[in-house]
């Protein structure tokens, strides 16, 4: 279903198999709400999976941005006028997906009762290794938009990150390519600055410092 916010319609799932415990699922950079599917149907209590701005089926309105900031203010307020009895609650963020639900914990501590990441990181401590990943994105960008999306997502498969997935059936591959996102334009901030604001239990966290 797609909700209404200022900054436009973000299409969530909602899995209910009891009332609770509460969790908020994040998907990682070309996913979607797809991605959670099976997991969310094993939890327990209410699952809210959201495709984040820029991916999946949300709508973004005209000049609308895909930064941090603005990937953080859509889902506050879509949890606050939508779910707010269920707060707070465990979120779970992949990849791109763990750097936004980090930066959600840092901004919206109350709303955190746990905070779950997968593959993800604060962010880069220096202004050098910041302004060398921006040349670097800059550069992904830019063969996004040349070589299409297909030739992209089968380049990004070859990362040693996704070795794991080599594993996967013909099937399961194909439709991971299948719902890789059209929309990929995030570029997301450091936010080391409000790290130290998150109390809530981090599970992973070693793996964050």
């Amino acid at each position: 279903m797609k909700i209404k916010v200022s900054q436009g319609r973000v299409n969530v799932a909602v899995h209910r198999q009891t009332t609770a415990p509460s969790w908020l699922l994040l998907h990682g950079f070309m996913g979607s709400h797809h991605d959670y599917d099976r997991v969310a149907k094993r939890l327990p209590g209410t699952v809210i999976v959201p495709d984040l701005l820029g991916h999946g089926e949300t709508e973004a309105r005209a000049g609308v941005g895909f930064d941090m900031t603005t990937q953080v203010a859509v889902l506050h307020e879509l949890l606050h006028q939508n779910y707010s009895a269920l707060l707070p609650l465990t979120i779970v963020g992949y990849s791109m997906g763990g750097r936004v639900a980090i930066a959600y914990a840092a901004s919206y501590p109350a709303d955190v009762l746990r905070l779950v990441v997968e593959s993800g990181r604060p962010g880069l401590a220096t202004e050098a290794e910041r302004l060398a990943r921006r040349a670097h994105d800059a550069q992904l960008a830019d063969r996004l938009l040349t070589a299409g999306l297909p030739a992209f997502v089968l380049k990004w498969e070859q990362l040693p990150l996704f070795a794991s997935q080599r594993h996967l059936s013909a099937v399961v591959q194909q439709a991971v390519r299948v719902a890789d996102c059209v929309k990929v334009r995030a570029i997301l901030p450091g936010v080391y600055e409000r790290w130290a604001l998150v109390s809530s239990p981090i599970i992973g966290q070693n793996y964050l410092k």
